[in-house]
C-alpha cells in the first residue's frame, strides 16, 4: 500500500533539459499538514503555468526582424492508477419514512429502479445501501466479526481513517456483526457486506443492510488517450425480497445511500493509466415502489 504522494514540479527547462523537484506527502496531507480527500483533489479545476523565455549566445538582432518558437503544451487534467478498489459514499442520504407504522400494516413487494450513466473511464460497481442511521462508515465491505478495530487496522482489513470515522458516530460500539447473503457462506474475503449490524450500549442497534448492488459499466467509447467519447447508460429494476422487505418494514425512520466501487487497474496495454477531466462524471437516478398492505379499516 502506498502511504504517500509524491508532487513533482518543474523549475526550469533548457532545450532537452528538464530540471524538477519532487515532494514527498503522507497520504491525506497538504504541505501543510492538513487532512484532504478526494474530493479536494477533484475540485482542482485550475492549473497555473508560470515561466520565461531567454535568448543566450552572440547574435545580431536587425530592425524589422523577428524571433518566434513553436510551443506545444499537452496536459492530462488528471492520470491515476488504482493500486486498490476505492469506495465512494453519499455523504447526503436519503430519508425513507416509516412504511409500516402499525401491526396491521405489512410491506408486500418493493421494487428498486435504478438508471445510471457512466462518464468516467473506471469500471466498478455500484450498490444502495439502508441503515437506521445517516452516517455510512465508508470501509462497510470489509468489516469482519472476529476482529476489533484495531486488529483489523493491524490486518490490513480497514484504515485508521475508517476507525476513527466509527469512534466519532459510534462512540459506544460494543461489538460488530457480519452476515453473508447466505448464512452458511463464508465471505469475510469477498469485501461484498450484506448486512452489517453494530451493537451499541443501552441495548441499541445500528444496521447496515445491501439493498441492491450492480456492475458500473464502462463508457461504450473512449479514445486512444483514455478521453470519454460516449458514456453507458443503462437501466435495471430489482425486485427486493426476503431480509430486504424486512428491512424496509422497520417502524423508524430509514436512511438510503448509494456507495460507487471503482475498481484496482489492470496492468493492460495501458499501464493501469486513468485520465479524469472535470467534465467527468457519474449520474444516477433511483425510483423505489413499495406495496404495503393496510389491514382492515376499522371505523
Amino acid at each position: 500500500l502506498e502511504n504517500s504522494l509524491d508532487v513533482i514540479e518543474i523549475e526550469s527547462i533548457n532545450g532537452g533539459d528538464i530540471t524538477t523537484t519532487t515532494t514527498s506527502y503522507d497520504y491525506g496531507l497538504n504541505s501543510d499538514g492538513e487532512q484532504i480527500t478526494i474530493y479536494d483533489v477533484f475540485a482542482a479545476d485550475n492549473i497555473q503555468v508560470e515561466g520565461y523565455a531567454s535568448l543566450s549566445g552572440i547574435c545580431e538582432l536587425e530592425p524589422g526582424a523577428s524571433v518566434w518558437a513553436d510551443l506545444e503544451l499537452m496536459i492530462d487534467p488528471l492520470t491515476i492508477v488504482l493500486t486498490d478498489d476505492i469506495t465512494f459514499i453519499s455523504e447526503t442520504p436519503s430519508e425513507i419514512q416509516p412504511v409500516a407504522s402499525s401491526e396491521n400494516t405489512i410491506v408486500q413487494s418493493a421494487v428498486l429502479k435504478l438508471d445510471i450513466e457512466n462518464h468516467i473511464p473506471i469500471d466498478g460497481r455500484f450498490d444502495f445501501l439502508i441503515s437506521n442511521e445517516s452516517q455510512f462508515p465508508p470501509c462497510l465491505d470489509s468489516l469482519v466479526s472476529d476482529l476489533t478495530l484495531e486488529e483489523q487496522v493491524t490486518n490490513l482489513r480497514i484504515s485508521q481513517t475508517c476507525v476513527e470515522y466509527i469512534n466519532e458516530y459510534y462512540p459506544l460500539l460494543n461489538s460488530i456483526s457480519v452476515e453473508c447473503e447466505e448464512v452458511d457462506d463464508d465471505c469475510s474475503d469477498d469485501y461484498n457486506f450484506y448486512y452489517v449490524e453494530f451493537d451499541i450500549a443501552n441495548d441499541e442497534s445500528v444496521f447496515f443492510g445491501k439493498l441492491a448492488d450492480m456492475a458500473l459499466l464502462l463508457p461504450s467509447d473512449i479514445d486512444d488517450d483514455g478521453y470519454v467519447l460516449m458514456a453507458s447508460t443503462y437501466s435495471d429494476s430489482l425486485n427486493l425480497l426476503g431480509d430486504k422487505l424486512d428491512w424496509l418494514s422497520k417502524d423508524n425512520l430509514l436512511y438510503v445511500t448509494p456507495q460507487v466501487i471503482l475498481l484496482k487497474s489492470d496492468n493492460d496495454e495501458s499501464n493501469g493509466h486513468r485520465t479524469l477531466r472535470s467534465t467527468d462524471y457519474i449520474s444516477f437516478e433511483s425510483l423505489l415502489r413499495i406495496e404495503i398492505d393496510m389491514g382492515e379499516v376499522i371505523e
